[in-house]
Formats: structure tokens, C-alpha cells, sequence
């Protein structure tokens, strides 16, 4: 897990709030959800990045994994 704490994790959130943002608007005219589902989906991928994300098993950044998912 990349951060334990639940204060750990809602700063981290909050570090990669433009992350999810910029890839929200970017996925906007590739599909045919509302933003607020794409959002909804972006930020379920920086959850699921913050639970799987290994600095010593991962060969690319934390910001590169979370965007990848």
C-alpha cells in the first residue's frame, strides 16, 4: 500500500486532485459519460493506484501508475 494512514491518503488525494481533473476533461470527448462519471471513475483509479502502488517494485513514477490506471 502506498499510504496507510487515513490522513496520508486524503493529502495525497489532494496532491493529485489536477491529475484527476486534467484526465477527467481529457477522457470528456472520448466517451459518452458525463463528467462527473469520468471523474467519479478517475478518482476510483488513484484509489486502486494508492492501494497497489510499490515504489521498490514499480520501474515508474507514482504519478505515471496513477494516470496508467
Amino acid at each position: 500500500m502506498y499510504m496507510s494512514t487515513k490522513t496520508e491518503r486524503d493529502e495525497l488525494a489532494k496532491k493529485y486532485m489536477p491529475l484527476v481533473k486534467k484526465i477527467s476533461h481529457q477522457m470528456l470527448n472520448r466517451c459518452s459519460l458525463e463528467y462527473d462519471e469520468i471523474e467519479g471513475f478517475a478518482w476510483v483509479g488513484l484509489v486502486l493506484a494508492m492501494n497497489t502502488y510499490d515504489s521498490q517494485k514499480s520501474n515508474m513514477s507514482f504519478t505515471s501508475y496513477a494516470a496508467y490506471g
